[in-house]
C-alpha cells in the first residue's frame, strides 16, 4: 500500500465535502498546497479514528457471538468481525503512513469507549455500531466516488460494500430486540451520549478542530446522518426526554 500511497501526491487524499475546513474561510485561504497537506493530515486522523471505532465493534460482534445459540447468527456475527478486521487494518496501515505520529481519536473518547465495552449491553452495543457505521458509511461513500487519492478511494469502496450488510443487521436487530421499556429507555440515553462522542471523535482534526465552523459543510453533513440515525432509532423504540436532549 506504501507504495500506491507515493504515487499522485499533489492530489487531495479525501474529496473536499469530507474535510471539516471545506466551506470556510480558512480553506479559501489556503493554496493547493495547503490543501493537500491539510488533507493528509486529516485524513490520517480520520482514518485512525475510524479504526478504533471498528475496534469497539469488533470486540461485541465476537462477545455477542459467544452467546448466541442460533448457528446461523454466530456465523454472521463472525463474518462481520473479520470484516472489521480487514477495514481495521486497511485504515491503520493507511493512517500510519500518512502520520505515523497520530495516536488517533483524543484520550477522553477512548475512555468513553472502554466503559461503553466494560458495561454496555448487546443492544447498547449494536445501537453504537449502528450510529458510528451511518457516519462512516456516508464519509465513504463521499470518499468512495470523490476526487480524492486513489488508495483512500479503494480502501472506503471496500468499505462502503461491506457496510450495507452490516448496517441492514443492525437495523434488523435493534428492531427486534426482546427488551423491557427501562432497558429501551436506557439503551437511548446512553446512544445519545455515544453519537456525540462517535461524531467528535470524527471530527477530530489535528490540524484545525478549534477552528470547524457550524455552517460548514462536514457540520451540515454530520448534523444530517445524526439526525437520520436518531429518526430510526426512535423509531424503534430507543427515545425519550433524556435522550433527545441528549442529541442536541
Amino acid at each position: 500500500m506504501s507504495a500506491e500511497l507515493s504515487d499522485d501526491l499533489e492530489r487531495l487524499f479525501l474529496p473536499p465535502s469530507v474535510l471539516p475546513l471545506f466551506g470556510t474561510t480558512e480553506w479559501t485561504g489556503m493554496t493547493d498546497s495547503e490543501r493537500v497537506a491539510y488533507s493528509r493530515a486529516y485524513c490520517a486522523a480520520m482514518f485512525a479514528t475510524c479504526a478504533w471505532l471498528e475496534f469497539v465493534i469488533i470486540h461485541f460482534l465476537n462477545r455477542m457471538s459467544v452467546r448466541q445459540n442460533s448457528v446461523a447468527v454466530r456465523r454472521y456475527l463472525l463474518i462481520e468481525a473479520a470484516e472489521e478486521c480487514r477495514h481495521a487494518s486497511a485504515f491503520l496501515e493507511c493512517s500510519e503512513w500518512l502520520n505515523p505520529d497520530f495516536e488517533g481519536p483524543p484520550r477522553w473518547c477512548r475512555m468513553l469507549g472502554a466503559v461503553l465495552m466494560a458495561t454496555g449491553t448487546d443492544t447498547d452495543a449494536m445501537a453504537a455500531a449502528f450510529v458510528a457505521e451511518e457516519l462512516l458509511d456516508e464519509i465513504n461513500r463521499r470518499t468512495a466516488d470523490g476526487e480524492g487519492h486513489s488508495v483512500t478511494r479503494m480502501i472506503s469502496r471496500r468499505h462502503v460494500e461491506d457496510e450495507a450488510r452490516h448496517l441492514a443487521f443492525a437495523r434488523a436487530f435493534l428492531r427486534k430486540a426482546e427488551c423491557s421499556r427501562l432497558s429501551r429507555f436506557r439503551t437511548s440515553v446512553r446512544v445519545a451520549v455515544n453519537a456525540y462522542v462517535i461524531a467528535r471523535a470524527i471530527e477530530a482534526d489535528p490540524v484545525a478542530r478549534s477552528r470547524v465552523r457550524m455552517g460548514s459543510e462536514f457540520a451540515a453533513m454530520l448534523s444530517c446522518n445524526l439526525r437520520a440515525s436518531q429518526r430510526f432509532l426512535a423509531a424503534a423504540g430507543y427515545d425519550g426526554v433524556l435522550s433527545r436532549a441528549a442529541w442536541t
